[in-house]
């Protein structure tokens, strides 16, 4: 799962948001500003990586 395609974006949820084991939560990050250069996962309640993946992809020559 990613919030943008191919570019940063938002996936929001109205409640929890669980990730089952063997799952991938990919996000973007192409500098400092939220839905623009990076990915936003915006849930009201709780997030669960559950086993599942994070992975992380740096773009736009963007250094943390």
């Amino acid at each position: 799962m990613a919030p943008g395609v191919n570019a940063p974006g938002t996936l929001s949820s109205q409640n929890t948001v669980s990730f089952q084991s063997g799952s991938t939560f990919r996000i973007d990050v192409n500098g400092t500003t939220a839905d623009a250069e990076y990915d936003v996962l915006s849930a009201t309640g709780a997030v669960s990586l559950g086993g599942s993946t994070l992975a992380v992809s740096l773009g736009g020559g963007f250094q943390p």
